[in-house]
């Protein structure tokens, strides 16, 4: 069976999940400054309804490990 025929059969629940899946592995939202978040970001979490604060902490793993300690601290070293 080819995959557009299961994903025909599959709830509509379930296609919504795989396509935000899909697409959230290509959006990108970094920036090299603090603060400048793209534009199109705000508008996309709020049309999907999202809140990255209810499923992402900030943590050494997750963001300290991959930050300076310069830019941790702003840049007051």
């Amino acid at each position: 069976m080819d995959l557009f025929s299961w994903l025909l059969k599959q709830p509509q629940e379930e296609v919504l999940d795989l396509l935000t899946l899909c697409v959230s592995s290509s959006v990108d939202t970094l920036s090299d400054r603090e603060n400048a978040i793209p534009p199109e970001v705000p508008r996309m979490m709020n049309a999907l309804d999202t809140d990255m604060t209810d499923c992402w902490k900030s943590t050494g793993e997750s963001y300290l490990s991959h930050v300076s300690k310069e830019r941790i601290l702003g840049g007051h070293i």
